[in-house]
């Protein structure tokens, strides 16, 4: 069974960097009872990143071909596109073990505190992606 929530709010994620947290306008998606952000970057070659939220750790980069961005010009199309794509994460946490995910997760959020100190706020930002 599918277990995948998008919020239909934009947010803005706080991402954990080599130095430091940086804020990125990104969706929140929830697969499996774990909060991700997917937030896309880099308008010159355009990747998403996935993020767990509340750590801010990085779990995959995806670079966009030419033919996504073009399937992601509107609110909807993009939402689409998340969604086929959490569906992708939900089969990497089945195989990796939602367990062991958690357990990253939380040794991230720690580690990144203990560099960085507390995650800023993660916010609403209305009408980012039109």
């Amino acid at each position: 069974m599918t277990e995948i929530k998008l919020r239909d709010k934009e947010i803005i994620a706080q991402l954990s960097y080599e130095d430091g947290w940086k804020p990125a306008v990104g969706v929140k998606v929830t697969i499996k009872g774990i909060d991700f952000s997917f937030v896309f970057k880099n308008l010159n070659s355009p990747v998403l990143v996935i993020s767990e939220l509340s750590s801010g750790a990085k779990l995959y980069e995806y670079k966009l071909t030419l033919l996504e961005l073009l399937e992601t010009t509107t609110k909807e199309q993009t939402y689409a596109f998340i969604r086929k794509f959490a569906k992708k994460v939900e089969m990497l946490i089945d195989s990796y073990g939602l367990e062991k995910i958690k357990k990253k997760v939380k040794d991230s959020k720690e580690k990144s505190e203990i560099k960085f100190g507390k995650m800023p706020e993660i916010r609403d930002c209305e009408g980012v992606i039109q």
